[in-house]
């Protein structure tokens, strides 16, 4: 055999033989950068979920944490290059598992801040109203023109609030937003009169409540603390 075909011989099987023993340096690479690909959608996912009220997407993200188990603590060194190719697919598909449910559970997760935010903006005022209007009222209502809501009656069933007198206890539904709102009564003669109101500190009101004093149509109404 001549010199120059047992240096190829020689060639070939130092490759073969450094491929029985493990992986070239390209594959090493090639799986190391999947595994940290993968760790990270991982992270970023139970991230996501970890701030989501919900717990619906446990049972999804339990399930890709299982097939993940089998990747993280690959020995690397042991590995084979013929494996590899299917490895790192495998880690691929995981990955882009992880991101599919991130991308599901973080437009959960928007959905929700944006209900929390638009729930913060309605707050609850209580409040006694006095009737200083000289009329006997049959009739009152808080209405949001801003949102255009009444609420019901707040006089119990078949009461009127004479002058002079005072309706206790009472929870006004305000919408931090709303820039109209306003006491309607209706008196025992069937007038109705509207009470403008302009609530300068909700935060103070919501914490301490506040009064409202209802003078005559003309005059109209007066907020105070408690």
């Amino acid at each position: 055999m001549s010199k120059k075909l047992m240096l190829s011989f020689t060639t070939i099987l130092c490759v073969l033989l450094l491929s029985a023993c493990g992986l070239s340096d390209e594959n090493i690479a090639k799986v190391k950068e999947a595994q940290a690909a993968l760790t990270k959608e991982k992270e970023n996912a139970e991230d996501i979920y970890g701030k989501l009220t919900t717990d619906s997407f446990l049972d999804k993200l339990t399930e890709l944490s299982t097939k993940y188990d089998e990747y993280k603590d690959l020995e690397v060194e042991k590995l084979r290059n013929k494996h590899v190719e299917d490895i790192v697919s495998g880690m691929g598909e995981l990955t882009d598992s992880y991101k599919a449910l991130g991308d599901e559970m973080n437009t959960e997760l928007q959905a929700e801040e944006a209900a929390a935010t638009e729930n913060a903006k309605h707050v609850e005022i209580l409040c006694y109203i006095q009737n200083k209007s000289g009329l006997e009222l049959s009739s009152i209502i808080f209405r949001d023109n801003s949102q255009g809501t009444d609420t019901a009656n707040m006089l119990p069933e078949g009461h009127s609030l004479y002058s002079g007198r005072t309706l206790e206890g009472v929870v006004l539904p305000v919408n931090t937003d709303s820039s109209d709102i306003a006491i309607v009564v209706t008196d025992n003669v069937g007038n109705e009169t509207t009470y403008p109101l302009t609530i300068v500190d909700i935060a103070s009101a919501t914490e301490n409540g506040i009064s409202i004093t209802l003078g005559s149509p003309e005059d109209g109404a007066e907020i105070s603390n408690y």
